[in-house]
């Protein structure tokens, strides 16, 4: 990136500048989109597998309480499940990257 101009306006405090941007090539663009929506999938199952320890882990806790003879600590709520997190197809298929993943076998 390159500064093509610059001012300062003293009274007011303001910076103006304009920069030179050399454009993106439409190839390197869809990659950082597949890499990032591959970042933000694995994100996804992790926070996934995370939640569901969790709840397993509540579980174990009423268990150990009510074997104890005390009350369960955590109200849990297996009503979760990982196709529930999914993009509806119509919105993937709209995003830029979508018509490349399809031809790509991804």
């Amino acid at each position: 990136h390159a500064l093509l101009s610059g001012q300062y306006f003293e009274k007011e405090h303001v910076v103006e500048a304009a920069f030179f941007v050399p454009p993106v090539k439409n190839a390197e663009r869809v990659a950082d989109l597949e890499a990032a929506q591959k970042d933000l999938d694995r994100f996804r199952k992790g926070m996934f597998r995370r939640e569901t320890r969790i709840l397993e882990l509540k579980e174990e806790v009423n268990l150990l309480c009510r074997e104890a003879g005390e009350a369960p600590r955590y109200k849990t709520d297996n009503s979760s499940d990982d196709s529930k997190l999914e993009l509806p197809v119509e919105l993937v298929e709209s995003l830029p990257f979508a018509a490349v993943r399809k031809g790509s076998g991804h």
